[in-house]
């Protein structure tokens, strides 16, 4: 990730509003309970937000990251919210998993490349998820999740 991009061209969601999304998050999308999220929360390293997602029947799929665009334009989704988990810098992890930050579509698309992987979107309703990672989530290679409370 290219720290300067996301600096510069990103809004930070105020800390106490960051505070009650990631906690609210949290709540209602992982498993806390999890060996998992044991790990990602002391060992900082190895381990996603991700891979802790709470088994969500009819409202979990699994996508290509190169229909992200037309899955934002489906849901009628231009604006979003995002943090990440990107492990490769300390110093970028934890602004990753520190912060959140105010994304638009259009930004996000045009600069996908510059993002680190493992980076979530998600809105102040949490009606929704999107978690972009680096590992494949099905036998078709693809790497993009969407949970849905619908």
């Amino acid at each position: 990730m290219n720290r300067d991009f996301s600096l510069n061209r990103l809004n930070k969601v105020e800390t106490p509003k960051t505070d009650v999304l990631r906690r609210t998050y949290i709540t209602k999308f992982i498993n806390t309970s999890s060996v998992y999220f044991n790990d990602y929360t002391y060992v900082k390293c190895g381990y996603f937000l991700w891979c802790c997602y709470k088994q969500q029947e009819g409202q979990r799929a699994i996508f290509p990251i190169s229909a992200l665009s037309t899955l934002l334009d489906d849901k009628n989704i231009q604006n979003f919210i995002l943090f990440w988990d990107y492990d490769i810098s300390d110093e970028i992890m934890e602004l990753g998993r520190n912060h959140m930050f105010y994304c638009s579509k259009g930004v996000l698309l045009s600069n996908i490349n510059a993002f680190p992987q493992d980076m979530y979107l998600l809105d102040e309703t949490l009606t929704w998820t999107i978690a972009l990672t680096h590992e494949q989530q099905n036998e078709s290679g693809d790497t993009a999740i969407i949970i849905e409370d619908e």
